[in-house]
């Protein structure tokens, strides 16, 4: 038997929101320059970091962000939407 998501969502207020995108970026940004230095040492390439950085004032990839999740803890997880500033949690 399967058990059922719970979902609870608030909208952030405006100040929480940006602090919010300011990590968001943080986050993302540390993932790409992570991901440039394993696959630089993987490949053995000492410029693979052109083909991942991007400039801080450039927008980045839609696709990363429209969401960010991560865990709360074993059953939970926590969800910051971009897109109207919404921040959910929810059943794993």
């Amino acid at each position: 038997m399967q058990s059922e998501s719970t979902e609870r969502e608030v909208q952030l207020r405006s100040v929480d929101q940006a602090e919010m995108d300011y990590w968001v970026n943080q986050v993302r940004n540390g993932y790409r320059e992570m991901t440039a230095i394993a696959l630089r040492a993987i490949q053995g390439e000492e410029n693979m970091d052109v083909e991942m950085s991007q400039p801080l004032g450039e927008e980045a990839e839609s696709l990363h962000d429209q969401e960010v999740v991560w865990p709360l803890d074993a059953e939970k997880e926590c969800c910051y939407r971009k897109d109207g500033g919404h921040v959910v949690v929810r059943s794993r």
